[in-house]
């Protein structure tokens, strides 16, 4: 699919906490977050308008793409170290916020592209993503949340994570 070469900046001490700080550093201090947002806000729409197509509702769950954050840090930190780092909170914050008898489903991507025709496209191609866009069933909210690590020469890694919770009819 997609090929990114990064080169890794020098860390000052190889702890796992201090590598998944620099991480952390790298996506707030580059001024990403407002295209964070407007990402997710074209991406949003896009999936309203593709189930709207299908004749299906949408809703979106703004504290469910709070808890998926942790996960997109936790996978940009594993990409770069081979290490995992708060995965266990970030199963238990969905454990707790999913409601009793609901499911949760979550499809993440990296993406090295910020064209949000292509990124949906791809979204739309992954068999695991279109099951989760095209969900049925009662109480079915969605959630997407979008990372963007800045790395020196314009070079960015751009994580997206489509998620859904809900009650199933069958």
């Amino acid at each position: 699919f997609f090929f990114l070469m990064i080169r890794r900046p020098p860390r000052s001490t190889q702890s796992r906490s201090s590598a998944a700080s620099d991480v952390y550093k790298r996506q707030v201090h580059g001024d990403v977050i407002p295209e964070e947002m407007s990402i997710e806000t074209r991406l949003k729409a896009k999936l309203a308008e593709y189930r709207t197509d299908l004749q299906i509702g949408t809703r979106f769950d703004e504290k469910m793409s709070y808890f998926l954050t942790t996960s997109l840090i936790n996978y940009e930190f594993e990409r770069l170290t081979g290490q995992t780092f708060a995965a266990e909170e970030f199963q238990d914050a969905v454990r707790n916020y999913v409601p009793s008898g609901h499911t949760f489903k979550a499809f993440p991507i990296q993406m090295v592209t910020k064209d949000i025709s292509k990124i949906f496209r791809a979204l739309k191609n992954a068999p695991k993503c279109d099951e989760i866009m095209r969900t049925k069933g009662d109480q079915v909210y969605f959630a997407i949340k979008v990372r963007i690590v800045p790395y020196p020469e314009k070079i960015f890694a751009l994580w997206i994570s489509v998620a859904v919770r809900y009650l199933s009819i069958e």
